[in-house]
């Protein structure tokens, strides 16, 4: 079909659109048309789901995950290993040569040059890995709550804990109380061991069955949103990012020091009532 406006609501022409609808390269109507259906269609969504785990499959086989912990080890261990061969390279070259101090210094710029590139090249990876897994955390979101939450959980070291548990890991008081407006009630608290940080997610419930997610984090992360068009604009007077995830918006805004994302805002409006809501909790 052409345009939204000659979509047929039924099985037959939304299967058909599947394939776009999950490569987001359906116009926003349609989209939207293909979105509505499937969330009144337990047979068309279970055909999605079967075609978001096939599509999975196929992305995930030809490289291994490598957990971030794995990357912290290298980068510790690499910086060992300059410290190391630093010391061991200057101490050989000053007992042969009268020349040692021009050499030794040039033998210090290679080896830092070298090691400096090396981690950069590691925290580019983590960047691109975390755009990644972050895209498919949104693409999963609305449709498949629980499917969205595996990705996060299965590569960030994710688990569930108490309040005071989080607080003792990150050594504040998250902004995650137990109810938010509008009738949302906190379902769950997770840790992630993301590459920026421990990050802590709230997961909450609306009266209506949808959900929202809190982030709490060190550092700014316009990288979890990849290329979604994003407004940058002020919320209840504090600088903030806005970014459209299918129909719904996400935001992000600086808290005490930290950054706080939430997912699944129903509108701009209630992202004013978060943000002045939640900059009132206690802090610390």
């Amino acid at each position: 079909m052409s345009s939204a406006g000659n979509l047929r609501p039924n099985c037959a022409t939304v299967q058909e659109h599947l394939s776009a609808f999950h490569d987001r390269e359906l116009p926003f109507e349609l989209a939207a048309a293909v979105r509505e259906h499937l969330k009144c269609c337990p047979q068309c969504a279970q055909r999605f789901a079967e075609f978001q785990a096939l599509s999975r499959i196929g992305t995930e086989l030809p490289s291994a995950e490598v957990p971030p912990r794995i990357w912290r080890q290298i980068e510790r261990q690499l910086s060992a290993q300059v410290q190391s061969q630093c010391a061991s390279l200057i101490k050989s070259i000053h007992r042969r040569h009268p020349w040692a101090a021009l050499v030794t210094a040039a033998l210090v710029i290679v080896i830092v040059t070298t090691a400096t590139v090396a981690l950069f090249r590691g925290a580019d990876h983590d960047a691109g890995r975390v755009a990644v897994n972050f895209g498919r955390y949104l693409d999963e979101f609305e449709l498949n709550p629980a499917a969205a939450q595996h990705v996060l959980l299965s590569n960030y070291d994710g688990r569930a804990v108490h309040f005071e548990e989080a607080v003792s890991q990150v050594r504040y008081r998250p902004a995650t109380p137990q109810r938010l407006p509008d009738g949302l009630s906190r379902e769950a608290l997770y840790l992630l061991r993301m590459p920026c940080c421990t990050c802590v997610q709230a997961v909450y419930q609306r009266d209506d069955g949808r959900k929202l997610a809190v982030f709490e984090h060190v550092d700014d992360q316009p990288g979890w949103f990849g290329h979604r068009p994003t407004i940058k604009t002020r919320c209840n007077g504090m600088p903030a990012s806005l970014v459209q995830v299918d129909d719904r918006l996400a935001a992000t805004w600086r808290r005490q020091g930290r950054f706080i994302t939430v997912v699944g805002a129903n509108d701009v409006d209630e992202v004013l009532e978060l943000v002045a809501f939640l900059d009132d909790q206690p802090a610390r």
